[in-house]
């Protein structure tokens, strides 16, 4: 008996593919990509392969699992993905001859291990550093969507135990109540939510013209997150983890019934 690399439980010594967790235990074997999750509906040729993996920086990512400094972790071990994104350009006025970007991923496994990669680049003209940045989100991508409906359970799940959306420790009601960090109550009749960036900020529906004037101003602004940040603090939510299921149960939680 061996144990499989992926789940750890005990399967035969000549076993090619583990019974409990369907893992391939033997990459020679495989002759094509295994078939995609049954919860992802995407053509093969949009999935990486064994021989073609998608890079992003420390993380080999295939099918079902990636692979980190020589070890294998299944994606249904991911519990919580933290993305980050920026850009700075340098160069005179309305050029941006030099620029440098960065992109990176924090993933939380259900073991409470975490795992962090990030793909940066200072370019110059470089069509290889965009490449980079690229193949870097494209992973993302494939890794968020691969895991959303697993990510998404866990939230509901503590929706039906708790009655609220617990998220940047806010409390999110159904009835349209929000609780702040502060622990100040608003209600959505009275508030809007407005993305900007990474981040989203509630401003009052009657706000003044001095609010609105305010409010151009900071848009405006080349730190508009550091902006908001400072005036919304206490109802400025970070949205880097899990913001796709975040904004996927906000619709569901506030959006029109139909």
């Amino acid at each position: 008996m061996k144990k499989c690399p992926f789940c750890a439980e005990e399967i035969q010594e000549d076993a090619i593919k583990c019974k409990h967790c369907g893992e391939w235990c033997s990459p020679e074997n495989i002759k094509e990509p295994a078939a995609p999750m049954d919860s992802i509906r995407r053509p093969l040729s949009d999935c990486p392969t064994n021989d073609s993996p998608y890079i992003m920086g420390k993380i080999s990512v295939y099918q079902n699992h990636f692979v980190f400094e020589g070890k294998n972790y299944p994606f249904r071990g991911i519990a919580h993905i933290k993305s980050s994104h920026s850009r700075q350009t340098w160069g005179p006025m309305y050029t941006s001859a030099i620029s440098g970007e960065n992109i990176g991923i924090i993933l939380t496994l259900v073991s409470g291990e975490t795992i962090s990669t990030k793909a940066g680049s200072v370019k110059f003209l470089s069509q290889f550093s965009s490449n980079k940045i690229y193949a870097f989100q494209k992973g993302l991508d494939y890794i968020a969507k691969s895991t959303f409906v697993q990510r998404f359970n866990a939230y509901v799940a503590y929706i039906e135990r708790y009655g609220f959306l617990r998220y940047d420790n806010m409390q999110f009601y159904p009835d349209g109540r929000i609780i702040s960090r502060k622990g100040t109550v608003i209600h959505l009749h009275e508030y809007a939510m407005e993305q900007g960036g990474p981040s989203i900020y509630f401003t009052k529906k009657d706000k003044s013209k001095l609010s609105q004037t305010i409010g151009t101003i900071v848009n405006r602004h080349p730190n508009t997150n550091f902006w908001r940040a400072a005036i919304h603090g206490d109802f400025t939510i970070d949205t880097s983890v899990d913001r796709d299921v975040f904004l996927s149960l906000l619709s569901a939680m506030y959006g029109p019934k139909k």
